[in-house]
């Protein structure tokens, strides 16, 4: 299985979400990460296509032509380069659909365009596509940790009693609709984006930050996805919105498992050390790719020590004294400065899992994302 099996909670993360997925009491909580791999954007990439999607919808510069897959290859530019706060530039479209095109039915429209660009045609995108428009067999050979998620929730006697995804996509819901997928034991779902009535014989799919899936006849409005930070603060702060209550019943409630979840949303850490101030006993595994940090070569070491002359030369410069803890290395320079690279990412790996037990996630750290799969094929195995 790969340096997932070499994890140091390996062996426990097992053996529980075993016991879990057997008892029928296990939850999945799945970000960006699984929705990746078949090349959906992440929220920070939507925010930027959006952006750019919507001021050409001002005419603003109609002498280019910007198809949505080039929309999409400079977002990742921009987001390595751009200096305004994604919550700023998300809260600029909102203002745009409401105030200057006074269309904000418009937004989820064109946010389903571009979350499902490739597979649906901006030119038809006011077409009711169902999920057979989606190859759901190409899905699954393409994306390892869709394909690893989905064979957990498989079939009538399938021991995932929920699952809470973070992204707006119908992705796992696609896989599980299929017929020939699922053609001799089919389990049925209900996608969860609201308040609404449960059905206690299916397996519930919750959308916390909203759902849009491709059919335009369902999911969720332009005020029920999370796109802002003001709609994210005003669900956050409202401790019995439907979402926060699921979101702690499951967690309080049933052995988790995190995929393709980077554990940067707020609201997430805030319920869970809500939790971890109450009785309440929390359970969560998370699959984490360790952190790589690669040591720098004799090149970026020199640029570094170059860097730290700098430094000490300008404070030398503006101050009468110098303080003991600015210096200048000597000749072996490169040697100590990857020394204390290596050293520092050491600690924070041991850190960071210290952080996370508090608040009751036990890390399972792999290299590989095709360690997912069968990781996940190894829980539902007798």
């Amino acid at each position: 299985m790969g340096t997932i099996s070499q994890s140091e909670n390996y062996s426990e993360a097992r053996h529980a979400l075993r016991q879990a997925y057997q008892a029928s009491n296990l939850t999945l909580y799945l970000g960006a990460g699984v929705s990746v791999a078949s090349n959906l954007p992440a929220w920070d990439q939507l925010v930027y296509m959006m952006y750019a999607f919507v001021l050409n919808k001002e005419d603003k510069w109609l002498k280019w032509n910007p198809f949505i897959n080039y929309l999409q290859a400079i977002a990742e530019y921009l987001k390595k380069h751009e200096s305004e706060p994604l919550e700023i530039t998300a809260r600029k479209i909102r203002d745009i659909y409401v105030r200057e095109l006074e269309k904000p039915n418009d937004f989820t429209k064109d946010l389903r365009t571009l979350l499902y660009n490739g597979y649906i045609s901006e030119l038809d995108r006011a077409t009711v596509h169902g999920y057979d428009s989606f190859d759901a067999e190409g899905l699954y050979l393409t994306n390892p940790t869709l394909r690893g998620v989905y064979e957990l929730c498989r079939g009538q006697s399938s021991g995932v009693k929920s699952v809470v995804t973070y992204n707006y996509d119908a992705l796992l819901e696609i896989l599980l609709n299929d017929v020939s997928l699922n053609s001799h034991d089919r389990r049925a779902y209900q996608s969860v984006f609201s308040q609404e009535e449960l059905n206690p014989n299916v397996l519930p799919i919750f959308h916390p930050h909203g759902f849009l899936p491709p059919d335009l006849a369902v999911g969720s409005n332009e005020d029920e996805v999370i796109f802002t930070e003001e709609q994210y603060h005003r669900v956050s702060m409202d401790p019995y919105h439907w979402s926060n209550l699921i979101q702690l019943s499951s967690m309080s409630g049933t052995v988790g498992l995190m995929v393709g979840l980077s554990l940067s949303d707020r609201n997430i850490r805030r319920l869970l050390d809500s939790l971890a101030s109450s009785p309440l006993p929390v359970r969560i595994y998370a699959l984490l790719q360790a952190p790589d940090v690669e040591l720098p070569d004799d090149e970026q070491s020199r640029l570094i020590h170059e860097r730290a002359l700098e430094i000490d030369e300008r404070k030398r410069k503006s101050s009468k004294t110098v303080q003991g803890i600015h210096g200048v290395k000597g000749t072996s320079y490169a040697t100590q400065i990857r020394g204390i690279v290596e050293e520092l990412s050491n600690r924070t790996k041991a850190q960071q899992e210290g952080v996370l037990k508090n608040m009751g996630i036990i890390p399972i750290w792999y290299e590989s994302h095709d360690e997912i799969e069968p990781f996940c094929r190894a829980i539902k195995s007798p």
